[in-house]
């Protein structure tokens, strides 16, 4: 196993760190939402409130016992992380 801090990945993005099948759920969201407001519409987003709220949506969704969103049929933890990366950026 390669260890984590070496001179060969110092200061280096790992990606192999992040969740790649986490990751294809989000993506299906994203495919989802470009279908319908197309693609790369949520960069067009001025009011960052507006993923804000959303990713709350999703999150008392999810506290509330409902895996799914009833709209998309996608896990609400996938929504909720996509809103969570649009926030990340914008």
């Amino acid at each position: 196993m390669i260890p984590v801090h070496n001179k060969e990945t110092e200061g280096k993005v790992r990606f192999t760190f992040l969740p790649f099948d986490a990751l294809a759920v989000v993506a299906q969201v994203l495919k989802e939402g470009a279908e319908q407001y197309g693609k790369d519409n949520w960069r067009n987003c001025t009011d960052p409130e507006k993923y804000i709220d959303a990713a709350f949506r999703h999150l008392v969704s999810l506290s509330q016992g409902e895996t799914h969103d009833t709209k998309s049929g996608l896990l609400h933890a996938a929504h909720l992380a996509a809103n969570a990366l649009f926030l990340v950026v914008l």
